[in-house]
């Protein structure tokens, strides 16, 4: 009895310390690290890939609300994990993903067009169609960045 009872707590101990080592060290699929804001709708993320924030899209350098809207990325991602989703095309002609991003639940790429740093590019096909189109209306409303 007391090597079934040696056994058994030895096989506890072993799944607690997997569980532990899959909890801290195993990342959770498409979440990972900013790097850095490239400028307002590109990220590059700690491992080296580039994102481009689907469904948006922000003043080209040279253009008014470039620096603006680049600032306001950093500020929202730059250092944090995020969460990454596709949506049908993997990536752009440059090589960059081509994702919607999350920090936690908070949904960037749609902020960027709600605070006005962006324009909304997604169709009536697109996933969050509503939600863009949703905040753009916000933005233009109040007259926000670049609907000043």
């Amino acid at each position: 009895m007391e090597r079934i009872l040696k056994a058994l707590l030895a096989s506890i101990l072993l799944l607690i310390l997997l569980s532990n080592f899959f909890h801290c060290c195993v990342q959770e699929p498409n979440i990972i690290v900013v790097s850095r804001a490239v400028d307002g709708d590109t990220l590059e993320l700690e491992n080296g890939e580039f994102v481009r924030l689907l469904g948006i899209n922000t003043p080209e350098k040279g253009q008014p609300f470039y620096e603006e809207a680049k600032i306001e990325l950093k500020g929202l991602v730059e250092g944090k994990k995020i969460r990454l989703e596709e949506d049908g095309v993997d990536r752009d002609v440059y090589g960059r993903l081509l994702r919607y991003v999350f920090v936690n639940e908070f949904f960037v790429n749609a902020e960027m067009v709600r605070r006005g740093y962006s324009k909304s590019l997604n169709g009536p096909s697109s996933k969050y169609y509503i939600e863009f189109k949703t905040a753009e209306r916000i933005a233009k409303a109040e007259r926000l960045g670049i609907w000043k």
